[in-house]
């Protein structure tokens, strides 16, 4: 049996009664705040879903189409998706970090 938490809520491993994990992020949350949650291979797996590019995922679009990670990251994307956002971010430092290499 698990060990729920202190407050009596959740499960402490961060899984749900059902045993599903709980998301550490939404699609509402601060991009910052998703950022500094979101690893580069979690941001790699995000898929876009809109516009050309809707169906890949962010590491995809950095393969294919680069200039559509500032679309999604700075202000082109009107949609309401955050995660799509951070991990585009996420993908945006990994590659100006390679360059400065």
């Amino acid at each position: 049996m698990e060990a729920a938490s202190p407050e009596g809520g959740l499960p402490i491993n961060g899984e749900t009664a059902q045993g599903e994990p709980v998301p550490r992020y939404t699609p509402d949350m601060p991009v910052e705040e998703i950022v500094s949650l979101m690893t580069l291979e979690e941001a790699g797996k995000v898929v876009v879903d809109t516009g050309v590019s809707k169906g890949q995922t962010i590491a995809e679009v950095a393969e294919r189409r680069p200039p559509s990670l500032k679309f999604y990251r700075y202000g082109g994307y009107k949609g309401p998706n955050n995660i799509l956002r951070a991990a585009a971010q996420i993908m945006l430092d990994s590659i100006e970090g390679q360059k400065a290499s």
